[in-house]
Order: structure tokens, then sequence, then C-alpha cells
């Protein structure tokens, strides 16, 4: 430990011996050192101990000094997980070494046995990992590796021979090795199974002599679900002191996705010279010349040409240099393979076609940075959507199509041209400067600006990748606008329009269209003077209307994140007259109302106020299947975050500042679960806070309607639902009675949406069995039978669930609103009560018929129930007994 400070401390024992003898000085030195530390007292040598593997447990060396020559007759190290055994024998004037060598440790074994000298030399040596993942742990822990040695797992052989000496350069030394690796990966971690890299059935062989080397390989790469398979062959060596000369005889490379099935395959056209040479204080790298071709699953084939390229290195009197050139062309790019790479984005484009590419490249660095690069299409044309969904594609028309840039010290340019006789036409031009740092290149904040874009685009389908997937944009633009200022302060000026802009979803029943905008840009603002669209159904859809500005502040933020959203303002005021917002089959809303947005130092402020002017949500009788809570659902491979990558920054959050009055109008109706009313009331909306949640508060009560419920239609006669926050559970109160009946009998909801607590109602109380008995019959359960027809229909009633059940199936069959079955009172001779088949139908809310039969009887009775007040009613039947009814009620307690 007192040698090195990160080897583990130990004291030493041991012997040495040393004698003249006529051959030389016979030496003999033995070591067993014993367990302890040098300093018990010290806590640093005692946590250095415990973290180093490599501690001593005996050496053993014998051998005769003889001038110049060391000959080890014995060498035997044992440490407490790795052994080493040998003999050799030095020349320390010729370094002519012979002897033999073998290597234990965790995982792996190494050996080597031969002779070398500058004259001739022959030998072999092997290297055989068994277990990688603990050959690299040892290493990792010896001195001065400080754990710097790679965590993989896998196996390999490694062998080779040698003949001959290093003498003229090693032209006379000739080399045979191979590498084989079965497996290698990295070594799993807590976080994460799956490695981001395997190595499958690598095979490398190398033999020739120094000057003259030959290189095969041959692998399987996987990069996480993608497969790359590398076959190559070179040739080279060393050509003289300081130069080393290459040539790529063959490269081919495939690469296989699993989620964009097919091929590509890349391989060089003809051999590539390389050339690297070092000097004192200089390095140089040049490649020659060469052709790459690159085919692929979708039909076309690319070619890559490259002139000579260099790179030099050189340092004099403490100042590196560094100056590169390349140059070279990209021939007959398909654009197919942009739409096939992402097509998932591209598919929505509807760009389609046999368009071809070619690009062309020249830069070179040092003092001054140059840079020319261009791709423009070559060939062909595209075939494009157009804004109606069924109509067959069209050709643009593709006159022109090139971006380009350039840069020439610290200027940078850029510019497109887009030219087609249906796609539109598009002109921009941009420029910069840059600043460098030392090796580095920056864009300053003071960077002059400068630029100009003029676009016009037709209505094309290829809005709809602006979209959220299911919905389609279409409309036509028109800008014109110039750019100049800095970059930390741009100055834009110039003009937006927007013409025959609509948005359509078809499953959300929304409908946009007629869409109008324009807009100015004038420094660092945007002015919109006017922003329309009408709801579906164009001229009867009614009009939100949108003007305002927005800007941006100019100046310097400490933190890059929090930049946009800090500087960006926002005043906006939009006004909604009858607009019909969704027009679904199940889903109508037609809001008016005024609405403002201010944006100022990231906090979003909303205001305003909405009523519904008309709206109809019609409940799914059923909610949609839920997985259960032991059901994990796990995105493709592609889409999960690497093991090791870092998360993403977090920007600075827009803190909402949301109070919006929602008002649901005269005629707010709900249909569905049972229920069929109209709602009215008043709620606000807020939000305070970035992750706050929303929160409703108000009341809603309903207007009239009727609650089905035991195969009853049961008017409401209250109804409330109370916001005191979370919008998703307002508390209940809700009273649906059954009318028509002496006895106020019905059903009584209170609790909270989530948790809802149902009960029979009755006034006066009365058991629950009699209510029941009221509810579903209408008279009391006491005559004989009632209790079997009281079961009957709530069993039906239960059994049709919260869809359409067998009795709902039947009475919308035959347009009626009840089937119920019932005792008269008369009994059988056999003891039995005769039953009454009772069909009921609500002509109107205060009108009722029904028609009464008994099972036994000749002749049915038909009866009329008509509410003229709350208090007065009248029942008139006619039947085997005629009569009409005046019926007063006082409730008394």
């Amino acid at each position: 430990e007192a040698i090195d400070s990160r080897l583990g401390q130990a004291v030493l024992d041991g012997q040495l011996s040393a004698h003249q003898t006529p051959k030389g000085i016979a030496f003999d030195l033995q070591l067993n050192p014993t367990q302890g530390t040098a300093n018990p007292g010290t806590k640093k040598a005692a946590t250095i101990a415990a973290s180093v593997g490599l501690r001593l447990q005996s050496l053993h060396a014998k051998g005769l000094w003889d001038d110049p020559t060391v000959t080890l007759e014995s060498l035997a190290l044992q440490t407490d997980d790795a052994s080493a055994q040998g003999k050799a024998s030095i020349n320390i004037q010729t370094f002519a070494t012979q002897g033999t060598l073998a290597l234990a440790l965790p995982g792996a074994q190494a050996s080597v046995d031969g002779a070398m000298s500058s004259d001739n030399g022959q030998g072999a040596w092997s290297l055989r990992v068994a277990d990688a993942a603990q050959a690299t742990r040892w290493v990792s822990r010896l001195p001065g590796m400080g754990g710097a040695a790679p965590s993989v797992a896998g196996n390999g052989v490694f062998d080779g021979t040698w003949h001959g000496g290093w003498k003229s350069q090693g032209q006379t030394l000739r080399v045979q090795a191979t590498l084989r690796v079965p497996k290698l990966a990295p070594q799993p971690t807590s976080t994460s199974t799956q490695p981001s890299w395997r190595l499958s059935n690598a095979i490398a062989t190398l033999s020739g002599t120094l000057p003259a080397l030959q290189l095969n390989t041959d692998a399987t790469v996987f990069l996480g679900d993608k497969t790359l398979a590398l076959q190559a062959q070179a040739t080279g060596g060393r050509v003289a002191d300081g130069r080393w000369q290459g040539r790529m005889q063959s490269l081919q490379l495939q690469a296989q996705d699993p989620q964009r099935p097919g091929t590509w395959a890349m391989q060089l056209t003809k051999p590539v010279t390389l050339d690297w040479s070092q000097r004192t204080g200089t390095s140089a790298l040049e490649v020659a010349p060469g052709t790459l071709q690159l085919t692929g699953p979708v039909a076309g084939t690319m070619g890559i040409q490259w002139q000579a390229a260099q790179w030099s290195h050189s340092s004099d009197a403490g100042k590196d240099r560094t100056q590169w050139r390349t140059q070279g062309r990209i021939n007959d790019l398909p654009l197919a393979w942009l739409d096939w790479l992402g097509r998932s984005q591209m598919a929505n484009l509807g760009l389609h076609g046999d368009m071809r590419l070619t690009g062309q490249w020249d830069a070179s660095g040092g003092d001054t940075l140059r840079v020319q690069a261009s791709l423009a299409r070559s060939s062909g044309d595209l075939q494009i959507q157009t804004d109606v969904a069924a109509a067959p594609r069209v050709q643009a028309g593709v006159r022109e199509a090139r971006i380009a840039i350039a840069a020439e010290g610290d200027r940078i340019s850029a510019s497109a041209q887009w030219d087609s006789a249906r796609a539109g036409t598009l002109q921009a031009d941009f420029g910069t400067r840059l600043q460098r740092k030392g090796d580095a290149w920056t864009w300053p904040d003071d960077a002059p600006l400068q630029g100009r874009a003029k676009v016009q685009m037709p209505p094309l389908g290829v809005w709809s990748v602006l979209a959220p997937p299911g919905w389609r944009l279409r409309g036509t633009l028109d800008a014109d606008a110039s750019l100049s200022g800095s970059r930390a302060a741009p100055q834009w000026s110039g003009t937006l329009a927007a013409q025959d802009l609509s948005v359509r979803s078809v499953v959300d029943g929304i409908d946009f269209s007629q869409g109008r905008l324009r807009a100015r840009l004038a420094g660092q603002r945007l002015e919109i003077d006017e922003f329309s669209v009408r709801g579906a159904g164009a001229a009867n859809g009614g009009l939100l209307g949108i003007t305002g500005a927005l800007w941006w502040l100019p100046g310097q933020d400490a933190d890059p994140g929090t930049a946009t959203l800090s500087r960006l303002r926002m005043q906006l005021q939009a006004t909604a007259q009858a607009l019909r917002v969704s027009e679904r089959a199940d889903r109508k809303l037609v809001v008016s109302g005024k609405l403002s947005a201010d944006l100022d130092n990231a906090v979003l402020v909303l205001r305003g106020k909405l009523m519904a002017d008309g709206a109809l949500f019609q409940l799914s009788e059923q909610s949609a299947p839920q997985l259960g809570d032991d059901v994990v659902v796990r995105p493709p491979r592609a889409a999960q975050a690497a093991p090791n990558a870092a998360p993403p920054r977090p920007g600075k959050a827009v803190v909402t500042d949301l109070n919006i009055t929602l008002d649901p109008g005269p005629n707010f109706v709900v249909q569905g679960r049972g229920i069929n009313t109209r709602l009215a009331g008043e709620l606000v909306l807020r939000r305070v806070g970035a992750k706050a949640p929303l929160r409703l508060t108000g009341t809603l009560s309903t207007v009239g309607g009727t609650y089905r419920a035991y195969g009853q239609n049961l008017n409401i006669e209250q109804g409330v639902m109370r916001f005191e926050g979370p919008y998703d559970n307002p508390s209940l109160d809700i009273l649906a009675i059954r009318p028509n009946l002496q006895q106020r009998v019905g059903v009584q909801i209170v609790g909270t949406v989530q948790v809802p607590v149902v009960r029979l109602y009755s006034d006066p109380d009365l058991p629950d069995s009699e209510k029941l008995a009221w509810l579903v019959l209408g008279r009391s359960g006491a005559s004989g039978g009632a209790e079997t027809a009281v079961l009957q229909q709530a069993a039906m009633a239960l059994l049709g669930g919260k869809g359409n059940g067998l009795s709902s199936q039947l009475m919308d069959a035959l347009g009626i609103d009840e089937v119920s079955v019932r005792g008269d009172g008369a009994t059988n001779p056999d003891g039995t009560t005769s039953a009454t088949v009772v069909l009921g139908k609500r002509v109107s809310r205060d009108f009722y018929l029904a028609y009464e039969r008994g099972v036994a009887s000749t002749m049915g009775t038909l009866s009329i129930f008509y509410d003229l007040s709350r208090r007065f009613a009248i029942r008139a039947q006619a039947g085997e007994q005629s009569a009409v009814d005046l019926i007063f009620t006082l409730p008394y307690d």
C-alpha cells in the first residue's frame, strides 16, 4: 500500500536470498503476506482495502542474473482470485525474449508461449473469455483503472500465432490472428433488462506482415429491435515510419427494422484507399474518392459519390490547428423513401409519386469555415390529395424544388424554392452570422438577421398533417413576410392571409368551415385583424370571430427553457354567435358568448361567459368497457425511452387563471340512462395554477322531465346538482314521483355522482314493500297476488339493466309506456286470485291513457287521467262500469 495507495494493505512476510555462482547471481524470492493492515486505525486504508480485489497471497520467483540476461526459472503469483505462472528469459540489451506465461482470472484465461527477437521468432497466444461480465469487473478493479472498464456480458476467443522478428520495420514478422465473439452485450442494470445493443456471431481474422495486413470481418449487430449485418474486407499496413495505408476492398451492410418490413442494403462499388501519416506535431488522414450504393425496400437506388477527403492536425508553439475538406454528390434519392421512413406522419400528407432528388456538398474547415450544400428535384413528380377526401390524387406539376445552405466564414445563409402548377409556390431566403469561440461555433444574441418568405398555397389535403389523428384541415394560404433585426430581437413585417379554412372531425361532430384570416406582422407583433369561421351547417352554423395580437418581447433569459413563455404575450378576444360547435346524432351544441385570453409572463388568464342556445346530449345506456386493474399495456420497444437516456428538461409551465361562466340556456336537453329532462342554472368554471384541477361551482336544476325506474316513467319533481369543486362529482338531490296515483311514491337519489344513494320514497312514509308495490303496481300490495306481480315488475326492470331489456323492447314495439300485471281482487273457485294486464301510454306530461283487462274477463276498461293542477285531477273510465271523477288532493302530516 505504501508503493501504491490503490492496492490493498498487507503486511509482507518473506525471504530473499542471492549468491554468486559461476553462471551468475542466483536469486530466490518468496513472499507470503499475512492478513491485516499496516495502520489498523486508519479508516482510509480499511476502505481502500475493502474495495480492491487484487490482494497478494503469495509470490515465488526463482532465477539467475547473468548480465545482460535475466532468466526466471519459475514465477508463481497468487492473489485472492487470480493466478499467474510461467518462466522467461530476457536480454535487457537486445530485448530478445523467450518463455511461457499462463494467467487465470475470474471469467477468463490467457496464455502465451514463444520467442521473439529482432531477427526471428515464433510463438502463439490465446485469450478465452467464458464470462465477460466477471472478467470486466475484475479488470475494472485493477490499480489505475478506476472502474473505467466497460461492463459487458458474453464470451469470446482471441488467439493467434507469429513468425519472424521485428527487424526491417516488421517486414519479416508475420501474424495470424482470429477473434470469435458468439455474443456480447452491455451488462443489464436494475433499471433496464433490455440491452441497447447486442453483438452476435462476430468473426474477425487478421493475417500478413506489418506492411501488408489483410482483415476480414463478419458480424451481426442488434440495435434495440433493429438488425445490422456487416461484412468487410480490407488490406494495408505500415508503408514507412509514421505512415500507414489501408484499402477497403469491400463493404456490405444490411439493416432491418421490424416496424418497417424490408431490408436496406449498402455496399461499396469500388475499393477505397485510406492514408494515415503522423510526424512530429502533425497528423493527417486522406480518403480517396469512392462510391456507395444504397437500396431499400421501396423501389429505387441511391448513389453517394465523394471526392478525395482530407483531415490534418498540427501543433506549433502550443497552438493547435485543424483543417479538413470533403465534397461529394447524392444521386437519385427517391422521395418515396422519405414517405416510407416516416409513413406514420407522411401518410397524412398524401404525398406520393416518383420524384427523385439530387444533392451535392462542398465543405472545408480550418481558419475559415466554408460550406456549400443543396438538395433539388432531378426528375419525376408528386401526386397530392385534394381537399376532397374521396377525390383521386392529382399530379402536382412540380417545376422546381430546391433547398440550399451556404456558409463563408462567420456568415451563413439558406434558401428554399418550390414552384408547381397545382401545389402552390414558395420562395424563402435567410441569412445570419455565427461567432467562433475556440473550435466551436455559436449563434450570439446580437447576430443580425435578414430574410424574406413568400408563400402561396392552394386548398390541399396536406394541411391535415398539422392536426391530431382523425381530424382534417384545409384552406389556402398567402403570406409575404420580411425579417430583419437580430436573433434576440427579430423584426418582422408583412401580411398573412388565409381563405376557405375548415376543420373537421367526424367522430366529434365538429365541422367548421368558411374560415378567413387577415393578419399583419409588425416588428415582433402579429396583429390579427380578422379571424372568422362558421360552425356545422355553414350558413346556419353560426359564427366565431377572433381579434387581438400576439407579440414577443426582446431580451435575454437566464434559463433557455423558460425564454419562450416568459417573453411571449397575447391578447385575444373571441365572440361566438349561435356557433354550432357539435352536430352529432347524440351530441348537439350551439353556443353564444364572449371570451378573452391574455398571456403575460407565462400566466394565461381566461375570462368570459358562454351560453348554450340549444343543446342535446344523449347519454349512452351502457358505459364503455374498461380494462381491469391487473391488465398492463406496454408500448412497443421503439416507443420506450432508452434506459440510460436523460429525462427531458422540464420547461416553465403555463399558469392558468381560468374563470368562465357557463349558462345552459333555455334549451339544454339531456337524455339517456332513464332520464329525459332540461337543465337550467349557472356554473362557473375555475382553474388557478399550472397543475391545479378544473373546478366547477354552481347549481344545475332540472326543468320538468321524466326518470324511468322499475319499469315506470316517473315525473321529476325536484332535480338539483350542486357543483362544489370537482367537475365530475357533483352532489345530487333528485326526487321522481309516479304520477296519477292517490299515494305519492317514487325514487329519491342523494349523495354524489360517483357514490349515489338510491332509495324508495313515499309521502306519507310507508314500508319499503308497500312503496315498491305502489311504485310498480300503482296500488297497495295487500291484495292477493300483488307480491308476485311486484317481484315480477322489479325483476324485469333489474334484468333490463341500463340498456333495453325485454320489457323495454316490448313497450317500444307496441308504442306504449307501461306493461304490468296485477291482481284484480276477484277470487277463483280454487282459491287463487285473478290477474289483470295493464297497458299504459303517456300522451303528455299531464295526460295519461290506460287499458286494463282481466285474464278471466270478457271486457276491458279504458281509463283517462288528466291533471288540471297540482290539487285537481280528472279521472274517467269506460267499460263494464263508466264514470267520471273529479279528485281534489290535500296533503297533511
